[in-house]
């Protein structure tokens, strides 16, 4: 009897900004390299119905998947972290 009902059953669609990368290319700094610098922001917006955290966090169904994707169950799980990462790149 823990077949799923219409009340615990809801629209899982969306739609997700998962990644955003900005860089701008300084070039040469003393006559070295070829110089870089950037932004990155991982899972920055997610666009839903859904009322959980967020509509991929779901139960791990023992195969290490922690997706409701492939689970559809939501079991608590934290959601994805929304990151952002500055980075200084160059070449020789």
């Amino acid at each position: 009897m823990l077949s799923p009902n219409n009340y615990a059953v809801e629209d899982g669609s969306f739609i997700k900004l998962r990644e955003v990368t900005l860089s701008y290319r300084i070039g040469q700094v003393r006559k070295v390299g070829d110089w870089s610098v950037g932004l990155v922001g991982r899972n920055l917006k997610t666009w839903t119905k859904y009322t959980g955290l967020d509509p991929e966090v779901g139960s791990s169904g023992g195969n290490g998947s922690t997706s409701s994707l492939t689970n559809s169950t939501d079991a608590f799980g934290f959601p994805n972290v929304r990151t952002f990462t500055v980075f200084l790149s160059t070449r020789f």
